[in-house]
């Protein structure tokens, strides 16, 4: 944040930053003294205000309601009984589930071949080891299809071929008792697990029953949980079941090492926001955000605007691929919302046909500091102080995912957790299309959302709620910014905890040092943790 010394000096281009102050150094929660600039008596909302208050109003709703409804699929449209589709991110969460589930058998079963190959390089007889017994948790009995098919694999794998060919037959029944249908690509595919786990069950490893079609569907429907599905203990390809299973155990280290990492940083974390807080009740920070002359109700149109090019960009470029029928699979179309994501910030222009300076916009909205370097070197510890914060956040979606969700073994509906699209993206391992994706999140998205957040819209609140008490502006400004920032996001309701956390740790950083740097490297952090984690995942 900022040492006592920041707020010796008016912020650049404000009337008078030191007007937050009682003393330098003071953290003051007072009312806020009275402005110098005539501009100043006209702070409130204007008509034009409040017009814009309900474009934004309107378009935060309508974008809310586009993140929380299910699109129907052409699949879904031929056939309205078919079990849904599952989201990319329930797939890879189940997969990574069953890769902690089947690692205690495979380290041990990995711990045997090594035994026995040194035993055979020693010439000493196999040392014979008692095998432990495997189950497949029953919390797993739900979700979508493939899901379900997910289970059959890991019951193969853990139980028996004769366990697993139960249960689909109990998902079969379950179907059925549900109103639903199976449809012709998914009957294929349930049908050649059927025959996998026939074959195993009669020992027969040698000659696989289904087609190499039909393999390569069950690896893209399953993912990992799909190639174990055909190289089951007793395989004669040890080369790939091996490799699976190097790959489950080194996927459980790497998790593990990432847990204990982000245990570590959490609690550096929690140590820092509690110096933090003390350096805060003795005075000893200051607040670098300082005043504007520019009439808030400008920034607020600004805002308005911002949301309308935004979303009929997205509306605009959609359009012209289903025109051109273009490939909306690949890293080019993600690379071609970079020309809506940019072009919306034309808003920016408007300040300036308001009769308002381009360096006075520049400074209002945080993007001219006189410490650059120091907030960006801050925005780490900065981002560290969320952490506590952040793990609360989880926990609650957690609680209410946990709440609000049917994971019956009776439902086969999609879970609802919260997901975003680029997930679909990740899962297909592109580099070229990862490092694309990790331009617009770590990037972009920082870029063009702080600018308009934490720049435009939280300059217009706290600008007109001046005459409050600080502390209530501030509080007011974190909420306010920080709701519409996570309701208008695709990841859908249970996330909006979550994103605001995020955002209100954003505008703190903003509130102390009165510039965007720091929150824009502290927003691309979290992307690329995000992301890094989706695609271990995936």
């Amino acid at each position: 944040m900022s040492s006592s010394h920041d707020s010796d000096q008016p912020s650049p281009g404000h009337s008078d930053s030191s007007a937050y102050y009682k003393s330098p150094g003071s953290f003051e929660l007072g009312p806020e003294d009275e402005p110098r600039s005539p501009i100043r008596s006209r702070a409130g909302l204007s008509p034009t205000g409040v017009f814009s208050w309900l474009v934004i109003g309107g378009m935060t709703v309508l974008m809310m309601f586009l993140a929380t409804i299910e699109t129907e699929s052409e699949l879904d449209k031929k056939n309205p009984k078919a079990p849904p589709v599952p989201a990319s991110n329930e797939i890879g969460s189940f997969v990574s589930q069953g890769k902690w589930i089947v690692y205690p058998k495979a380290s041990a079963e990995l711990a045997r071949s090594k035994a026995a190959t040194d035993d055979e390089k020693s010439e000493k007889p196999a040392s014979k080891e008692r095998k432990a017994t495997y189950l497949v948790p029953d919390n797993m009995d739900h979700g979508s299809l493939a899901q379900r098919w997910g289970v059959s694999v890991l019951k193969n794998e853990l139980e028996g071929a004769e366990e697993a060919e139960k249960y689909l037959a109990t998902t079969e029944k379950r179907l059925e008792e549900s109103g639903l249908e199976m449809t012709d690509e998914q009957k294929k595919l349930h049908q050649s697990l059927k025959n996998l786990y026939a074959s195993y069950k009669n020992s027969d490893f040698e000659k696989s029953p289904i087609t190499a079609e039909e393999q390569e569907q069950i690896k893209k429907e399953l993912g990992w949980l799909g190639e174990l599905a055909l190289v089951p203990e007793g395989t004669s390809d040890i080369e790939n079941r091996r490799r699976l299973l190097l790959e489950t155990s080194s996927s459980i280290g790497v998790l593990g090492f990432a847990l204990l990492i982000g245990a570590f940083l959490l609690f550096v974390g929690f140590v820092l926001l509690v110096g933090m807080a003390i350096a805060a009740f003795a005075g000893k920070l200051a607040r670098k955000f300082g005043r504007s002359d520019t009439d808030p109700n400008v920034y607020a149109e600004t805002f308005a605007i911002w949301m309308v090019l935004f979303m009929a960009g997205q509306l605009v470029l959609g359009l012209l691929m289903a025109v051109l029928e273009f490939n909306q699979e690949g890293w080019q179309t993600m690379a071609a919302t970079l020309i809506p994501f940019f072009g919306s910030l034309a808003a920016l222009i408007w300040p300036v046909i308001r009769g308002v300076s381009f360096s006075q916009v520049v400074s209002d909205i945080g993007l001219k500091s006189g410490t650059p370097v120091s907030d960006v070197l801050l925005a780490l510890p900065s981002y560290l102080m969320m952490l506590p914060a952040l793990f609360c956040s989880v926990i609650l979606v957690a609680i209410l995912f946990a709440i609000t969700s049917d994971q019956s073994p009776e439902n086969f509906g999609k879970s609802g957790a919260p997901s975003h699209p680029i997930q679909d993206l990740l899962k297909q391992g592109d580099p070229v299309t990862l490092v694309v994706v990790f331009l617009v999140a770590c990037v972009a998205a920082p870029i063009v959302e702080e600018t308009m957040f934490r720049g435009v819209l939280y300059r217009h609140l706290r600008s007109i709620s001046q005459r409050w008490a600080v502390l209530i502006s501030i509080v007011m400004a974190c909420l306010i910014n920080s709701f519409i920032f996570a309701a208008i996001h695709p990841q859908g309701i249970l996330a909006i905890p979550l994103l605001m956390t995020l955002a209100i740790g954003f505008s703190i950083a903003r509130e102390f040092r009165d510039s965007l740097w720091g929150p824009m490297v502290m927003h691309a952090i979290n992307n690329f943790i995000v992301l890094s984690v989706s695609v271990l995942m995936l």
